[in-house]
């Protein structure tokens, strides 16, 4: 069900909650393993901890697994060595 309705003032209403809603898994304190870098640790998280298992997060898990072995495989075509990529200058310039 949604919880704000499907005008103007509800959608305002939505947007000026979203970042209280949205969880990322940096809202996670230490205490109970957090805060999650990794998305899949997140959403076993929210499915042992939270009780939240919906279609939405096995699907985003899934996602998530697909495009970090599809990165990991095409780093490793590139990179020997964690060493390498951490002094790729090219790769760098990118996060800066």
């Amino acid at each position: 069900p949604r919880c704000f309705a499907f005008s103007d003032k509800g959608l305002q209403l939505a947007f000026a909650n979203a970042p209280r809603l949205v969880m990322s898994g940096m809202e996670v304190p230490p205490i109970e393993g957090g805060p999650f870098l990794n998305r899949s640790k997140y959403y076993e998280y929210l499915k042992n901890k939270k009780g939240i298992d919906t279609e939405y997060t096995r699907q985003a898990d899934m996602l998530y697994k697909i495009f970090r072995t599809f990165v990991l495989d095409y780093m490793d075509c590139y990179y020997k060595t964690a060493a390498d990529v951490a002094a790729d200058k090219e790769l760098q310039a990118m996060f800066v």
